[in-house]
């Protein structure tokens, strides 16, 4: 095997579950990402291990006609997405692959693994991103972390989030700015869309923000319905800081810090996928439910339903959208295993791991 920082050029034979292209060099399997399957590459290895190697590419040397200019300027340093060069297509043929090798291949399980459904959009699709920020030197950074793990990568647009997000960005840098008080800090920003406007939920280990300037600022900044502010368990909240969402008859509340289905059209059909599969009076298990959106659904077809999450906050939006909407659902909050283990002889028809 070649020493580290040696170039090496090797075909592509396969795509990892994280979309990296595999290639051998001496038999030994190597990663380099961004690369697809049939492609001639050059590239040089950047870290050994004991039974493979990671490389990173230096040039396509012969392209897949897969290959498509990405649609970001931060592709390939931005560590958010792995399969922005690749053809839609292709990516769904993958992602159904991914299932089937971890089903059938690696448990014996046998299953036919249908097509996977495409998005009605590609970009500008995502209800919510979560990014990292952090000050030192007098500098702020918001972003995504590196593909190459190294720090953040700062970003002024997003295009799998919004189509014209630059001013968002601005605004977001300011307000942070704005309500700090110290000259180091960093922690995690969650942006969610709520209608034409945004909610903000800032969450950070130590306390950075002075929460009587996050009050008199937000005023000033109308395209934040809300701000949230959680330091360790501690959590503030100015403004409107859930956004609605309807599916079908039914109501619900998204706030950031409980998770839901990243792309709301794509969401539907899952949620009604789901609920097909539901014959009445049936015994069903919800696991990592969320808030309850499929559980609602498949309440529908008159089952006892029961719901499990391990998230606080999800439970009780769960619970709050089982009321709001007329449902008699039992919500858990437990560990997935753990109440698994807890309860081995329940007679459940049906069990969804969402």
């Amino acid at each position: 095997m070649k020493y580290m920082q040696d170039h090496c050029t090797g075909k592509i034979e396969n795509l990892s579950f994280g979309a990296e292209g595999i290639t051998k060099n001496d038999g030994k399997v190597v990663f380099v990402p961004f690369t697809i399957p049939q492609e001639l590459v050059s590239y040089h290895i950047t870290s050994q291990k004991k039974n493979y190697a990671y490389g990173k590419l230096d040039a396509v040397l012969k392209e897949s006609h897969y290959r498509i200019p990405p649609n970001c300027p931060y592709y390939t340093v931005c560590g958010g997405c792995q399969m922005q060069h690749i053809s839609y297509d292709l990516q769904l043929d993958w992602k159904k692959k991914w299932v089937e090798d971890a089903l059938n291949k690696m448990h014996k399980l046998n299953v036919i693994v249908n097509n996977t459904l495409p998005s009605l959009k590609t970009y500008a699709y995502r209800r919510h991103i979560h990014l990292h920020f952090k000050k030192e030197n007098k500098t702020l950074s918001i972003g995504y972390v590196r593909a190459d793990l190294q720090g953040i990568v700062s970003i002024n647009e997003c295009p799998i989030f919004l189509e014209d997000q630059k001013k968002l960005y601005e605004r977001v840098y300011t307000f942070i700015n704005l309500i700090a008080y110290k000259d180091f800090f960093q922690g995690k920003l969650i942006i969610q869309k709520n209608n034409d406007k945004f909610i903000l939920c800032i969450i950070s280990d130590e306390d950075f923000a002075n929460s009587t300037v996050i009050a008199k600022q937000i005023v000033n900044f109308p395209e934040f319905t809300g701000v949230i502010y959680k330091v360790g368990f501690t959590i503030k909240q100015w403004g409107e800081c859930e956004s609605d969402y309807q599916l079908n008859s039914n109501q619900f509340c998204l706030s950031p810090l409980a998770f839901t289905q990243n792309n709301p059209e794509l969401s539907a059909e899952l949620y009604s996928q789901m609920a097909s599969f539901v014959k009445p009076n049936e015994k069903i298990l919800d696991l990592y439910c969320g808030v309850g959106i499929s559980t609602l659904l498949i309440s529908e077809k008159k089952g006892l339903v029961t719901g499990v999450e391990w998230n606080k906050t999800s439970i009780f939006l769960a619970k709050e959208h089982a009321r709001k909407n007329g449902k008699t659902i039992s919500f858990i909050q437990d560990d997935v295993e753990k109440f698994l283990l807890n309860n081995p002889n329940k007679n459940w028809n049906l069990i969804i791991v969402n």
